[in-house]
């Protein structure tokens, strides 16, 4: 044929020696001419070994990494109850402290105000003392100046004339000042009304008016000096001299219980 070469020397000797034998495949790299072992065989292997492997990495490295797993976990429950119980114990112990403290704060608070309480009516009492040993005379002094006064005015207003009239007047401004500087001097006037019952706390008997009635007996008729009772304290510094009504008996004799008649100038 036309394009054709020459027979090759090696073809045309292979084929009149007898049939061409199939050529060889091709040599993998790596391989070798060993026969494959059986797939059964190698699979079995295989698992042993991975058997082999995990028994001798897997626990070996699980006792080194993390110890006895019971073990761990008793202590770390252990870890954790230990931890708040000392937490509470010690915010138990911080507020019995602080309520100690708040204990002894407030009884030495109450036996501070005992004292403070203690000092200040001793205070009061001293006080009440200077101004009784300092105004006493002066009160005493004022009181018989008022009397005085007003039974001037008396006198000279009955006696009807106009100049002593007019003196009447001066001198019941005078008793008028006098009442006003017993007043700042902490006390106050008080008085008693015809027909009221004798008291011994309040009033005093200057003298007496008899009286038929029984139903007058003991009782004021005429006031003679206001009385004055102190502000404060409420006790009465000088009584109500007053004239009293007294029941006389058809014998004559007086009956018990009739106030005591009394100097009009005494001042106790």
């Amino acid at each position: 044929m036309i394009g054709e070469g020459p027979p090759r020397a090696g073809a045309d000797e292979d084929h009149e020696g007898g049939p061409r034998a199939d050529p060889a495949p091709p040599a993998v790299p790596g391989s070798t001419d060993r026969e494959p072992a059986d797939p059964g065989a190698i699979g079995q292997e295989a698992i042993g070994q991975g058997t082999t492997g995990q028994e001798a990495t897997g626990p070996e490295t699980g006792e080194a990494e993390t110890g006895d797993p019971g073990a761990g976990g008793e202590g770390a429950a252990g870890r954790g109850t230990a931890g708040p119980e000392g937490a509470d114990a010690v915010t138990a112990g911080r507020l019995a402290a602080v309520e100690s403290a708040i204990s002894e704060f407030n009884r030495r608070s109450a036996h501070r105000e005992t004292v403070i309480d203690r000092l200040h009516e001793e205070n009061q009492a001293l006080r009440g003392g200077l101004y009784r040993t300092i105004l006493e005379p002066v009160v005493a002094d004022l009181i018989r100046m008022h009397d005085a006064l007003l039974r001037e005015v008396t006198r000279l207003t009955g006696q009807g004339g106009d100049e002593d009239a007019a003196h009447g007047r001066l001198l019941a401004s005078f008793a008028d000042d006098a009442l006003l500087m017993l007043e700042r001097c902490g006390l106050e006037e008080f008085t008693a009304r015809p027909g009221e019952p004798f008291d011994a706390g309040r009033h005093t008997a200057v003298s007496v008016v008899p009286v038929t009635d029984e139903a007058l007996d003991n009782t004021v008729a005429e006031v003679v000096s206001i009385g004055f009772v102190e502000r404060e304290t409420g006790q009465v510094r000088r009584p109500v001299r007053a004239r009293f009504h007294r029941h006389r008996r058809a014998d004559g004799r007086d009956p018990a219980g009739a106030p005591d008649e009394r100097d009009p100038t005494d001042m106790t």
